[in-house]
C-alpha cells in the first residue's frame, strides 16, 4: 500500500504511513469493485480515461486548450475513486477549472497509482506540475495557447494508459474519436483557417497601401523635390481614409479618363491647407 501524501510504500494492513505519519486510506472496497467488473469503460467505476496521445494532442489544440478542462475532470474523478477520496462533481470540476494549481495533487496521485504495481512506471509529479502551471499562467498572460501544457499531460497519459492497460488488459474499454470529437476538430480547424486568412490578409493589405503610398509618392514628385511634404501628405491621407479596392479603383479611373478622381482632389486641397498653416 502506498501513502497518498507522501508516495512511501508501506505493509498492506498498516494503519499509518511509517514516513510521514498520515493514516493510510483503506481501498479494499475499491479493489472489490475492480476485480469484479467484466468491461471496465470510463462511465463506471473505476472509471478509467484511458486515451490515444494523438486524440489528447489533437482535441487540446483543436480546442484551444478547453479539452484539458474536461481531462482534469475525468482524471481527478478516476484517481480520487481509486485512492477512497470521496468528491462531488462540483469540486471536481473546480478542481479541473484550476487546473495550473491543482496539477500537482493530480499528478502526485496519480504517480502513486502508477508505480503500485510497476516501478518502472514514474512520474515525476513535481517537475511536471511546476511546467504545467508556468505553462499555463504564460498561456493567461499571452492569450495564445501553448503547446508545451499538451506535452506534459501526454507524459501523464501515456503512464496511465500503461497502468490501466496492465491491469486490466481485455476488460478495458479505450476511448476512442466519436462524432463530437470530430465535430470539435473540424470546428477547431475553421476557426485556425479564418485567423490565418484574417493574418495574412492584413499582412497583404498593409504591404499593397505601403507599396500605393511609394508610388503615389513617387509619381507625385516628378523630380521636383520642393513637393516632397505635399506628395507625401496626399498619399498618407489616401492610404489612412480608402481600402486596398478604394485605392485600386481610383488607379482605374485615373488610368481610363486621364483626370483625377474628387477623393484625391480632395486629398489635395486638405493637404495645402495643412501645408499652408
Amino acid at each position: 500500500m502506498f501513502c497518498i501524501n507522501c508516495g512511501a510504500e508501506n505493509r498492506d494492513r498498516a494503519k499509518f504511513c511509517q514516513k510521514c505519519g498520515k493514516e493510510l486510506l483503506k481501498r479494499t472496497l475499491v479493489k472489490k469493485v475492480i476485480d469484479e467488473v467484466e468491461v471496465v469503460d470510463q462511465k463506471i467505476a473505476p472509471y478509467p480515461y484511458v486515451i490515444s496521445t494523438t486524440k489528447l494532442i489533437v482535441l487540446s489544440i483543436a480546442t484551444f486548450g478547453l479539452y484539458e478542462i474536461y481531462w482534469f475532470y475525468r482524471q481527478c474523478k478516476s484517481t480520487n475513486f481509486l485512492l477512497g477520496i470521496k468528491r462531488g462533481k462540483f469540486t471536481l470540476l473546480l478542481d479541473a477549472l484550476f487546473a495550473g494549481f491543482t496539477a500537482f495533487p493530480l499528478f502526485k496521485h496519480i504517480s502513486t497509482i502508477v508505480s503500485e504495481n510497476d516501478k518502472e512506471n514514474k512520474i515525476r509529479p513535481d517537475l511536471l506540475a511546476t511546467l504545467f502551471l508556468i505553462f499555463n499562467i504564460c498561456i493567461k498572460a499571452s492569450g495564445f495557447f501553448i503547446l508545451g501544457q499538451v506535452v506534459i499531460l501526454v507524459f501523464v497519459q501515456k503512464a496511465l494508459n500503461k497502468y490501466w492497460e496492465k491491469r486490466f488488459d481485455d476488460k478495458l474499454v479505450k476511448s476512442k474519436f466519436g462524432t463530437g470529437d470530430i465535430v470539435l476538430t473540424v470546428i477547431g480547424a475553421m476557426l485556425y483557417a479564418l485567423a490565418f486568412y484574417g493574418s495574412v490578409g492584413n499582412t497583404n493589405g498593409e504591404s499593397f497601401k505601403d507599396l500605393y503610398r511609394q508610388n503615389f509618392v513617387k509619381a507625385c514628385i516628378e523630380g521636383d523635390s520642393t513637393k516632397v511634404s505635399y506628395c507625401t501628405c496626399v498619399a498618407n491621407y489616401m492610404t489612412s481614409n480608402y481600402s486596398e479596392t478604394e485605392l485600386t479603383r481610383f488607379d482605374t479611373e485615373y488610368e481610363s479618363s486621364g483626370s483625377l478622381p474628387k477623393e484625391i482632389m480632395a486629398a489635395s486641397t486638405a493637404c495645402i491647407s495643412l501645408l499652408n498653416q
